[in-house]
């Protein structure tokens, strides 16, 4: 059941991640982001980055595989879950990635 959990979880912050740098349900976001501190930013890159926005996302939600897997999983493995998903997430982000560029309405 742990390995299951865990999967689930990964898939979970792989698809937040998507979310957030690729869908185009957030472009309101990201051209908010632009119009505020310039399109060459850092704050714009952030957004636009699979490697920080994983790491974050999945620093922010190990504690739920933690939780849900009754004592299986103990508090210290919290900084090897982020650190392993967000490396999951930053590896397959170019296979879910179409490249497209945000269009301004």
């Amino acid at each position: 059941m742990t390995v299951l959990i865990l999967v689930l979880w990964v898939l979970a912050v792989m698809r937040v991640t998507r979310l957030i740098n690729f869908d185009t349900i957030m472009d309101w976001l990201h051209i908010r982001v632009a119009r505020r501190f310039g399109p060459n930013s850092w704050q714009l890159l952030f957004l636009s980055c699979p490697w920080c926005v994983g790491m974050w996302v999945a620093a922010a939600t190990a504690w739920a595989p933690i939780m849900l897997t009754d004592g299986d999983l103990s508090w210290w493995t919290y900084p090897l879950l982020f650190l392993s998903a967000s490396m999951i997430v930053g590896l397959a982000a170019p296979l879910s990635s179409e490249d497209d560029e945000m269009v301004e309405a």
